[in-house]
């Protein structure tokens, strides 16, 4: 178990170059400004945190949980290689 707060989440994606992701969606701010596009890519500690957090899909949190873990074992995996 390891608990971290959300800057030093920010630093620790930077530090390694990012983390490859497939964003399963367009992620837009409640303004309707589009923050990250469908895709691979490769996405900074910044991107990587809108992905964490964002919460508007069909089934809400349960969703953004499976979400975290996916680029959590993305973010590992990469990390190992």
């Amino acid at each position: 178990y390891v608990s971290v707060d959300m800057d030093a989440v920010v630093q620790i994606v930077d530090a390694l170059g990012g983390v490859e992701y497939n964003v399963p969606k367009n992620i837009y701010h409640k303004t309707g400004r589009l923050l990250l596009n469908k895709g691979q890519q490769v996405l900074n500690g910044r991107q990587f945190l809108i992905v964490c957090r964002n919460r508007n899909y069909r089934l809400g949190d349960l969703q953004r949980v499976k979400n975290q873990q996916d680029i959590l074992l993305e973010l590992f995996k990469q990390f190992k290689s």
